[in-house]
């Protein structure tokens, strides 16, 4: 039987993006019902898909004027690959997707991973002045474009109610955690050596410099702390800043910056800390969201200190997952006098952090579709 052809489009994600990759691309592939194409920016990744066709469409900064470009080179793609089904996680290929729609038929999803209004206007990745102009267009095209799309995933509960665009054709698809996980926490240590983790995208709103001040007084504590920093910065200036920040400071490392890092490594590092941090800054384009980091932490059964978010803490706090911390202003001695107080991950209730039920619903939608077309 001829495998249908799908591919996911992104300008902000490298190809072996764990959404678009590890979790739907390698999904959908195991059903053996369709050929997989991903189109991103490049990956420093070696190892190479056997079953999954990757699509880098530049390997330049991702902030760069060149990622002008960009959407374009992605539609001269989808023109020589010709899929049946596109799923697409950036507002920028709203234009060119719908117009390969018009021109090649197929069904179109809009995979969203991000409140884009909230996100333009409340952090500083684009200059002030423009942010509203900026924030207004990205809506409008997303309204405008509504009738050529034919679904929606929603990475964010919340987003059913934020997006009224998405009403009455979307599916809620988090951003669960894949695979097995660690069966039991990690068992303390005797010693004062405390392994910090700060995982994922390095940006000033989620909190990395609060990261970074964090280490610095619990090291002030006990010498014998150490942070690593693993993922990947976007802004140039963010992190020059973090490098001249830490290079006299041999307890905390950088790994990435520049490039992404593969998810394996990421992984890696997650089983080896002591202690995960989630200091994301409190504003409108966070406060709703789950960070991704949140469930592969759980999954691994790794302690968090953690911003004092609602949203959050009330669903770790039943299993014990974390401590909930005013990163602005805390007191270093007493956050680790309750860490060694705390029996961490010590109920049996079963965690909704796993990729299998988000699974199933990207099948049944795709069935729809497929079935549809």
């Amino acid at each position: 039987m001829r495998k249908i052809k799908i591919a996911f489009a992104s300008i902000l994600k490298p190809v072996d993006e764990t959404r678009m990759y590890e979790k739907m691309g390698l999904s959908l592939d195991q059903t053996n019902k369709y050929e997989i194409n991903i189109i991103g920016f490049s990956t420093k990744n070696v190892s190479t898909p056997e079953t999954v066709n990757w699509h880098p469409i530049y390997n330049h900064a991702r902030l760069s004027i060149k990622r002008l470009a960009a959407p374009f080179k992605c539609f001269k793609i989808l023109v020589k690959v010709k899929p049946q089904v596109i799923i697409f996680n950036t507002p920028e290929l709203l234009i060119v997707i719908t117009t390969y729609k018009i021109l090649f038929g197929g069904k179109i999803v809009y995979d969203i991973l991000e409140n884009y209004l909230h996100n333009i206007l409340y952090t500083n990745t684009y200059p002030h002045l423009i942010r509203p102009l900026l924030a207004r267009l990205v809506r409008g095209l997303e309204w405008i474009c509504r009738p050529a799309i034919d679904h929606y995933f929603l990475a964010e509960k919340r987003y059913a109610t934020e997006l009224g665009f998405t009403k009455n054709k979307s599916t809620i698809i988090e951003n669960k955690f894949k695979g097995k996980g660690r069966p039991s926490p990690k068992t303390k240590v005797s010693n004062d050596n405390i392994a910090l983790l700060y995982s994922g995208t390095i940006a000033e709103n989620y909190g990395i410099l609060e990261a970074i001040h964090f280490a610095e007084k619990l090291h002030e504590l006990r010498k014998t702390t150490s942070l690593t920093i693993m993922g990947y910065c976007a802004k140039p200036a963010l992190l020059r800043r973090i490098k001249q920040r830490i290079k006299d400071k041999p307890y905390i490392r950088l790994v990435g910056g520049d490039r992404p890092v593969p998810h394996t490594r990421i992984l890696e590092a997650i089983e080896k800390a002591d202690l995960g941090l989630v200091p994301y800054r409190a504003n409108k384009s966070t406060d709703n969201c789950m960070p991704t980091k949140i469930y592969e932490y759980m999954a691994c059964r790794l302690p968090m200190i953690m911003q004092n978010n609602p949203y959050w803490i009330d669903f770790c706090q039943p299993h014990h997952a974390c401590i909930p911390v005013n990163f602005l202003s805390f007191d270093a001695s007493k956050v680790m006098d309750r860490y060694y107080a705390t029996t961490f991950y010590n109920s049996d209730k079963p965690m909704d952090i796993y990729w299998e039920k988000e699974e199933m619903k990207l099948f049944k939608v795709l069935d729809r579709l497929v079935g549809s077309h």
